[in-house]
This record gives C-alpha cells, sequence and structure tokens, in this order.
C-alpha cells in the first residue's frame, strides 16, 4: 500500500492519519448537500424538503452502482496486500464497463420512475414539481457519479487517500459558488430554485470524475491494457453486487421512510428535513470512515494478517465514537440555534417536533457509525452477503410496520422516529455478533471462485 509506514500499525493514530482524507472527503459531499438545502431555505420555503425527497430519490437510483463499484476498495487493498498490483490496476477498466451498463436504464427511465414514485408516497401537491425537476435533473449525473466512485476506490484500496480528498475539495469549491449563482437566477428564471442547485451538483460530480480518471491514467495506466477481464469483473460482481444490493435496500428503505413523513404534512416534512440536514452533515463522514477501514482491513487481509484486521476494527469503533460524542454536544445544548439555521422563526409545530427528534438525534447516529465500522470490516473480508441479509430484514420490517403504522394505525411521528432508531440498534447488534463470532477471518478473498 501507498503509504509511509507507521509506528503503531491498526493503532487509533494509523485509522486517523489514513482515513481522516476519506471523512473530510466525505464531508465534501455533506457540505454540498447541507449548503445547497440552506441556499434554497432563503429562496422558496418549501424548495429544501422537496429536494430532499428527490436528491433521496435520485440517490436511491444509483445507489446500487455505487455500492457495487465502492467495492473497488478493498478489492483493490486485498490485491495490493497480496502482491498482485496489476490485478488492482485492471479492475479500473471494469469500472467503465459496469458505469456505462448501469447508466443507460437510469438514463432512459429514470425520470418515469421518479413520478411514480412520489405519486405512490403522496408527496404533497406544494413540493411535487420541485421535487420532481430536482430529481429529473440530478439523475441524469449518474455515469459520473459511478466513475467518481469506482476510481476514487482504486485510489482508497491502494493508499492514496489524499488524492480522493483533494479531488472531492475541489467539487466543493466548484459546487457552492454554482449552487448559489444557478439557485438566485443566474442562468434565468427558469433555471433558478430546485434546478439551478441539482445543475451545481451535476456540474460538480462531472468535473470530480473526470479529474481522477485523468489521474489514473497519467500515473496509473501506463503499459496496461484497457480490456475486459472477465476473472476480474466477475470477481468484482460476485463480491460488490450484494454491497449494492444492501445498499440499494437500505437507501429505499430509508428514502421511502424519510418520504413518508411527509404525509404528517409540511410541518412535519419541514421538521425531519431540518433534522436529517444535520443528521447527515454528521453521519456522511462515516462512510469515508468505512471506506479507510475497508481499505485498510482489507489489505492486512490480503497479507494475511487477521490480528492487524482485528486491531484496525477496534480502533475505528473508538474513532467512530469520539465523531457522534463532538456532535452529540451540538445536538444537546445548542438545539434551538441548529434549528433556527434552515427555519428562522419556524411555526410551534415545527419547532416542538424538531427540538424532541434532534435531541434524540445522537442515538441515531451513535448505532448507525458502529453498524458502518463493524460492516466495513465484514465486507472487507468478503462477507457482503451477510450484511445483505441484516439490511434487508431490519429495515423493510422497520418500513412495513412505519407505513401502516402511520396510514392505518395512527402512530404519531415521534412513535415512527423512536421505531427507526431502534432499527439502527438492531442492525449494529447483528453486525457486531457476527464480527465476534469471526467466521469473517476464513473468507479468502483473492482467490477467484469456481
Amino acid at each position: 500500500m501507498n503509504s509511509k509506514p507507521v509506528q503503531n500499525p491498526g493503532g487509533l493514530k494509523h485509522i486517523v492519519v489514513f482515513s481522516l482524507p476519506m471523512i473530510l472527503s466525505q464531508a465534501c459531499e455533506s457540505l454540498m448537500v447541507f449548503t445547497d438545502r440552506y441556499l434554497l431555505s432563503l429562496h422558496d420555503p418549501t424548495a429544501p424538503s422537496a429536494a430532499q425527497v428527490g436528491g433521496l430519490t435520485a440517490f436511491l437510483l444509483w445507489i446500487f452502482g455505487t455500492g457495487l463499484l465502492g467495492y473497488t476498495s478493498p478489492l483493490v487493498a486485498q490485491f495490493t496486500g497480496a502482491g498482485q498490483a496489476d490485478k488492482a490496476r485492471c479492475l479500473v477498466p471494469q469500472v467503465f464497463l459496469i458505469a456505462i451498463l448501469l447508466a443507460c436504464p437510469i438514463l432512459l427511465w429514470g425520470e418515469n420512475f421518479g413520478a411514480f414514485y412520489f405519486h405512490f408516497l403522496k408527496i404533497p401537491a406544494e413540493e411535487y414539481p420541485l421535487a420532481l425537476q430536482y430529481f429529473s435533473l440530478l439523475s441524469k449525473g449518474c455515469f459520473f457519479v459511478f466513475i467518481k466512485v469506482g476510481v476514487a476506490g482504486y485510489f482508497s484500496g491502494i493508499g492514496q487517500t489524499r488524492t480522493v480528498m483533494s479531488v472531492n475539495l475541489l467539487g466543493l469549491f466548484v459546487n457552492i459558488p454554482l449552487s448559489y449563482t444557478f439557485i438566485n437566477g443566474a442562468l434565468g428564471h427558469a433555471w433558478s430554485g430546485v434546478k439551478g442547485a441539482a445543475l451545481g451538483t451535476l456540474i460538480a460530480e462531472a468535473l470530480m470524475a473526470s479529474v481522477l480518471t485523468l489521474l489514473f491514467v497519467r500515473n496509473h495506466a501506463k503499459g496496461m491494457r484497457w480490456r475486459f477481464h472477465r476473472e476480474l469483473l466477475g470477481k468484482l460482481l460476485f463480491y460488490g453486487a450484494p454491497t449494492g444490493l444492501e445498499f440499494l435496500i437500505l437507501s429505499t428503505a430509508f428514502s421511502s421512510f424519510l418520504t413518508l413523513f411527509h404525509s404528517y404534512g409540511l410541518a412535519t416534512a419541514q421538521a425531519i428535513t431540518i433534522v436529517m440536514s444535520w443528521g447527515w452533515l454528521t453521519v456522511l463522514p462515516f462512510f469515508g470512515l468505512g471506506i479507510g477501514i475497508s481499505s485498510l482491513v482489507g489489505h492486512a487481509l490480503g497479507e494475511g494478517n487477521t490480528q492487524l484486521a482485528e486491531k484496525l476494527t477496534k480502533s475505528g469503533i473508538w474513532l467512530a465514537l469520539v465523531i457522534v460524542g463532538i456532535a452529540s454536544i451540538g445536538f444537546l445544548f445548542f438545539t434551538k440555534l441548529m434549528i433556527a439555521v434552515f427555519s428562522g422563526s419556524p411555526g410551534h409545530s415545527v419547532n416542538s417536533l424538531a427540538i424532541t427528534m434532534l435531541r434524540t438525534l445522537p442515538l441515531y447516529c451513535l448505532f448507525d457509525a458502529l453498524s458502518f465500522v463493524l460492516a466495513a470490516s465484514l465486507r472487507a473480508a468478503g462477507d457482503t452477503r451477510f450484511c445483505l441479509k441484516v439490511g434487508f430484514i431490519a429495515h423493510w420490517t422497520c418500513l412495513v410496520i412505519c407505513y401502516f403504522g402511520i396510514f392505518y394505525g395512527n402512530f404519531s411521528a415521534l412513535s415512527i422516529w423512536g421505531l427507526f432508531i431502534f432499527t439502527l440498534f438492531g442492525q449494529a447488534f447483528a453486525n457486531g455478533y457476527r464480527y465476534v463470532q469471526g467466521s469473517w477471518k476464513k473468507l479468502d478473498l483473492v482467490s477467484f471462485p469456481r
């Protein structure tokens, strides 16, 4: 792995030095979402809720591809740890092939899916056109998102996490001024508001994908043939597809869960938007921590060092607890100030509900963080099918109960919120139990399946 030797391999400092660039990379993604929501709240009070629904639905359409192609990171790490760097490089052309195949149906039928999905979930009439506009434009950037995730996975897999961070910072610095000017009508009224926010994000994603590809071609692709490789493509699909399917299942349930809150009316929709905007700002960096842990654990397992893999996982858990602890200070002691950032002077119903939910948000972040770290280690070892089963059972059971509870059982919004937090606890517990069992240590990711 292209990283300097560390004095205490697997320790907290090792995790921080390696994963911090990936955490900051995901923080950039969080800030892009956060900034768009904030700028939209200044433009139109209804726009942030509509953008949240539209953004989550676009995320839903491409999450299978990002989950699948994101598995490039632990796979490259394992090959690198096993001394098979040539195979690691040859994974990148397979990323482009998969990205093309996955992007085509989204570009052809994505907008029709969005219209059906929003109608099915009974989006309020005032939000529907804005959500559809945001979703329709954002989903057209799926190919760039796939390429960015796959090529970034290669760089993180070989240990060059600072390269990924630098490219994401570039995307952030491009996105914020673009979104500000577009949202406020720099391209005319027809492209203002949610359309402008989506366009700014799309341009930033295209730029990041292009820069990462250029860096790979210039520095890592010399002498490499860009061709279809059946064995490597099969390897990526064999282990990556369950991860992509898991992310799709969890994201579908999560997006539907948040959208169901909109059926309570605008006050509840605004409250959940405020709370989850802060929740995303806290939780999305754990995607970066998960990538860092997957790369380090994958590299250790490629070398056959299971003790180092265990130490890395424990250090990752400690780091996750520190991050959640720091964020919880704001949720518990600056609650009203954090709500006022988005709402100014909200109505009493919005304020009281948002306060209660924001003060319980630390539990959501805690269980989600633990689940992220443990699942990252399991996936790095190749135990992707277990993570898929746990995610499916936990989240879809919760979603079904929530749907019938809202429309037929008169469940309150806080009851639904509490049920979702309990679901995250169950998922974290199941992943922890599987990890302690130790069956993941016996898996061989480097050898090809027959």
